[in-house]
């Protein structure tokens, strides 16, 4: 600790370790090593001590975020809790509202007022509750009976804010939005005039040289713009360090004391499973946080409160994986707090695998981007980041960038993760790099074992499956040659394309899946097994889907809210749902059900067809006609002797009038806009409805 005259500065040395917290990165400090403000403590009890006037302030200084204000409250108890047992003088004991020492924000304060009158509610926390408004009025009565003008009259003019017995705190004097030397100019009042014993917390960093950058201005500047503003920077810090000459005596430096602030953060979370858990986990996160080398514990606080919020979302029979958890916690915090500090962003992390494995193969590769790099740091831990994925990149991003936990989304993530599902040998060897040498010759035989017995139906599977076989065969890890798993592949579509089930998901996207990227997946060769597949499928699915509809569209059922998207879907949309059915199948359905049920088949094909291509429109129009004309050579031939003849009659003109109406108009490309009441469009099939 060294001291120099005039503005006499104590500084911590920063030696801070940095090995690793558990076996991934190696052994854990020891709690005495922990870096701590001891020395502020002991000149602080010294400076607070004297018992005659110090005429000096102290200055405690350190970045943003480093805990400076959740030090001084601490100590601030200290002093309090010190001065409980003294005894008081009787000039004290008058004095029923004297405190041995407050604190006053000056963050965006303006003016000297705002300050005294902080400080007069600080010495009478009942006005801060009722608003010094109550003053107000008393002051305003008693001036009424006397004439007086109060238009100069402040609150610091009622009340004193002097007190030579108290200790003043004043914080975030970086924030204060007065000039630095009006408000220095200000404290000096106490610590000169009155001789009171005066703290100011502030991060001096950002006072001394703060410069204007072209960014700040809006764009470059020009060399003579910048001349001066170096000239106006040189200026103010001149200004600042002569008058802090004058006001402050004592500078001390602060490091952050992060096993105590994570203690306090705990403390504050209420009693719960995620608190146990995070208490268990403490010397891992300290480390984590040390590696990091953040310095900002308000930070710190946000990863603890944001890791407990994910604790909650995840069931508890994955919290009882103690694998699954270690490994959470190892990608949790380093990510997150990398994130806060602006260093990388979820889309990082596959560049950043890339690089990881470049970096396997060839020792002396290409440069590394920025990203690799910062993970790097974190040894041993950066596998488990890197490698382990705990949760998709998307769902990553949610949970640590937008703040948003979907515990559907978690638990459906958890169930197809290798912490909670049997891997299959193709699922093991996507990760072949990860597996240990000796267990590659078992996998493969399992792999090929599976693959001729066509173990594996779903189409995303099957996808995975035919990247790895080419790629295997590129790297001669299997002696079938390319045109052989060509062949091979497509003979496993042929024999398992009828068992696909119907489509899931938009074919189209099939680039990337919910199991990471598929191997191979820009060679011609999967790209054109992907197509004959996804005909397969699509084919299969369509004739399926169409039976589907064809069976409940005529019926009292009615379709689905499912249903009723589907066929608005990219894969179903070209289906002309009138050519499912004869002509004279619909009309008997029109003339013979409920008028509600003939109203869900118009809405359904009026709601489809705003959205379908026009070669299907034109398809669905001729259709329309067909059924229009059928149901007017009906109503023509009815026998109208007959009384059901005549509603028959009746209802057919319904029909037609509101095919005139609606359903020719969209068919036929004008605009015209589907009913509000489209009772199709939910779960349960329709039930009323009233003629056009």
């Amino acid at each position: 600790m060294r001291e120099w005259g005039g503005g006499k500065t104590f500084l911590l040395k920063s030696d801070i370790a940095t090995s690793s917290p558990w076996r991934y990165i190696g052994a854990m400090p020891s709690q005495n090593e922990f870096p701590n403000n001891d020395h502020i403590i002991n000149f602080l009890d010294y400076y607070t001590g004297l018992t005659s006037p110090p005429h000096y302030a102290v200055l405690l200084t350190g970045d943003w975020g480093i805990g400076k204000t959740f030090f001084i409250l601490d100590y601030m108890k200290r002093v309090e809790e010190r001065n409980a047992g003294k005894k008081r003088t009787e000039d004290e004991a008058r004095k029923n509202d004297s405190r041995a020492i407050i604190k006053v924000s000056l963050n965006g304060v303006q003016s000297k007022d705002e300050i005294d009158n902080m400080i007069i509610r600080a010495f009478h926390p009942s006005l801060a509750k009722k608003g010094t408004g109550i003053m107000g009025k008393v002051i305003t009565s008693t001036a009424s009976i006397f004439n007086a003008d109060l238009s100069n009259f402040q609150v610091s003019d009622f009340l004193n804010v002097y007190r030579k017995e108290t200790i003043y705190v004043f914080d975030d004097l970086e924030r204060c939005g007065m000039p630095i030397e009006s408000i220095l100019g200000y404290i000096n009042t106490f610590v000169e005039d009155v001789g009171c014993k005066v703290i100011i917390i502030g991060n001096e960093e950002e006072i001394v040289g703060k410069k204007k950058t072209s960014l700040e201005n809006g764009g470059d500047k020009t060399d003579e713009v910048q001349k001066t503003d170096d000239i106006t920077n040189a200026q103010e810090d001149k200004i600042y360090k002569d008058i802090k000459e004058k006001v402050i005596g004592h500078t001390l430096k602060m490091k952050s004391e992060t096993e105590r602030a994570l203690d306090h953060f705990l403390n504050q979370l209420p009693q719960c499973p995620a608190k146990v858990y995070i208490e268990s986990q403490k010397e891992h996160i300290i480390e984590i946080y040390r590696i990091s080398k953040l310095n900002n514990l308000r930070i710190l606080k946000q990863a603890i409160n944001n890791f407990q919020r994910l604790y909650d979302h995840i069931k508890e029979k994955y919290r009882e994986n103690e694998k699954f958890m270690e490994d959470l916690t190892a990608l949790f915090f380093p990510l997150y707090l990398e994130i806060k500090l602006g260093n990388i962003k979820c889309s990082d992390l596959e560049k950043i695998k890339v690089d990881y494995y470049a970096n396997l193969i060839v020792k002396e590769s290409k440069e590394k981007s920025k990203e690799f790099n910062i993970l790097k740091k974190y040894s041993n831990l950066f596998n488990k980041i890197l490698l382990k994925r705990i949760f998709s990149y998307e769902t990553l991003s949610h949970i640590l960038e937008d703040g948003f936990i979907s515990e559907n989304k978690i638990t459906e993530e958890l169930e197809s993760s290798s912490y909670f599902h049997t891997l299959e040998a193709w699922e093991k060897l996507k990760n072949w790099e990860e597996i240990e040498p000796e267990k590659w010759n078992s996998l493969l035989k399992q792999f090929e074992e599976d693959f001729n017995k066509r173990k594996h139906k779903d189409v995303e599977d099957i996808l995975h499956i035919f990247g790895l076989k080419i790629y295997f065969s590129k790297i001669k890890v299997i002696e079938d040659s390319l045109d052989e798993v060509k062949k091979a592949c497509a003979a496993y579509i042929e024999e398992v394309f009828f068992e696909f089930t119907e489509l899931i998901t938009d074919y189209h996207t099939l680039t990337d899946s919910r199991d990471g990227r598929f191997y191979e997946s820009s060679s011609k060769e999967w790209k054109e097994l992907k197509k004959n597949l996804i005909s397969k499928w699509s084919k299969k699915a369509t004739e399926e889907f169409k039976k589907s509809i064809k069976e409940k569209l005529l019926s009292s059922e009615g379709l689905t809210q499912k249903q009723i998207e589907k066929l608005k879907s990219e894969q179903f949309k070209d289906i002309a749902l009138l050519d499912l059915f004869g002509v004279n199948e619909i009309c008997q359905f029109l003339i013979n059900h409920p008028y509600s049920e003939c109203l869900a088949i118009f809405y359904t094909i009026e709601d489809k067809n705003h959205s379908s291509d026009l070669s299907t429109k034109e398809k669905e129009l001729k259709n329309v006609n067909k059924i229009k004309e059928h149901l007017m050579q009906i109503e023509k031939n009815l026998n109208i002797k007959e009384v059901k003849n005549r509603f028959k009659k009746e209802k057919i003109k319904y029909c037609i009038k509101y095919i005139d109406e609606k359903i020719i108009p969209v068919l036929s490309g004008k605009k015209v806009k589907p009913e509000k009441s489209v009772r199709i469009l939910s779960e349960e099939p329709c039930q009323t409805g009233n003629p056009v």
